[in-house]
């Protein structure tokens, strides 16, 4: 089961961000988020709890690319770095960054549910 509808969740500057909570409705239930929730689980981590092709589908779904490098990241439409968060057995995934000085942006790309 997934949602893959994107939503804007915030759209300001670094400061505004790191005290805010975010409310999201799902499945009849509303999860609530910091960004300090899930700024330190790049997409490229969800391989510890999910297998290759799982991880694989997520990025068709959401037209995810893989940047190479170093250490491979993986980048949304907007070319934003990509996170996650898990609750209960959901997965929720952002997107987040900065598109002009000192302007930040941040997307729910996703929920998976296990």
């Amino acid at each position: 089961m997934s949602n893959n509808k994107r939503e804007n969740l915030f759209d300001g500057f670094e400061s505004d961000i790191i005290n805010q909570i975010f409310e999201i409705a799902y499945a009849n239930e509303k999860f609530k988020f910091k960004i300090t929730d899930f700024i330190d689980n790049s997409l490229e981590d969800l391989l510890n709890y999910i297998n290759e092709s799982e991880l694989n589908q997520i990025l068709s779904d959401l037209n995810l690319s893989k940047v190479d490098s170093f250490i491979p990241k993986y980048k949304s439409v907007d070319n934003l770095n990509m996170y996650f968060c898990i609750k209960e057995d959901k997965k929720f995934l952002f997107s987040f960054g900065e598109i002009q000085p000192m302007r930040y942006v941040m997307f729910l790309e996703g929920i998976y549910q296990s």
